[in-house]
């Protein structure tokens, strides 16, 4: 479940809290019991994304993801991008590095775009929004070897996360609109995509 959806669900059941206490007890303490059902969700919001802090970001994503392990973990400057299971129950999330260790930061921050589908396969570009760090994903369905490249010079490696795919990836210090993907030695289009 992605954030929006969590934070919908928990609207709705405090809405329907609220509607059942205020045919019981009254609108005054319905509201009431609404805002303090509020205060600790909030509370435990900034707990989960701010207070928890740990040494690496594998161990920042286990203490806040318990029954999912960390399976690539690219690190850029300020953040990290981590990726956990596999085909369609893939997640991934990003945390930034503070002077004391790795946390989750603020996740309504993240965004995907994607580069678009090429001859070979497709691809993603991960952001942060406020951090310089920029991820991008090429995921290969044939699982072939391929010779990866961008115009900035970018340093790409390979990361098997699949059973029958290859997917490659790589740390941008910088994305603009004329950014360009070479795969085996082609130019690709990335479909007119663009980020900021």
């Amino acid at each position: 479940m992605n954030l929006l959806t969590v934070t919908l669900l928990v609207l709705a059941l405090l809405l329907l809290l609220f509607l059942f206490l205020a045919r019981r007890t009254g609108r005054r303490t319905a509201a009431m019991a609404v805002l303090v059902l509020s205060a600790v969700t909030l509370a435990g919001f900034f707990v989960r994304s701010y207070a928890i802090v740990c040494q690496t970001p594998e161990a920042a994503y286990a203490a806040t993801n318990p029954s999912r392990r960390a399976r690539e973990v690219v690190c850029g400057e300020h953040t990290a991008l981590v990726l956990a299971g596999s085909g369609e129950t893939r997640r991934w999330q990003i945390l930034e590095r503070t002077e004391k260790g790795w946390r989750i930061g603020n996740p309504l921050r993240d965004e995907l775009r994607s580069l678009g589908m090429f001859d070979a396969g497709y691809g993603f570009l991960y952001h942060r929004s406020g951090s310089p760090d920029y991820y991008v994903e090429l995921n290969f369905p044939d699982g072939a070897d391929h010779r990866v490249g961008d115009s900035l010079g970018s340093t790409f490696f390979r990361a098997d996360l699949s059973e029958t795919g290859s997917c490659y990836y790589a740390v941008l210090r910088d994305w603009s609109a004329d950014y360009t993907l070479i795969l085996d030695g082609e130019t690709l289009d990335l479909s007119g995509e663009s980020a900021s």
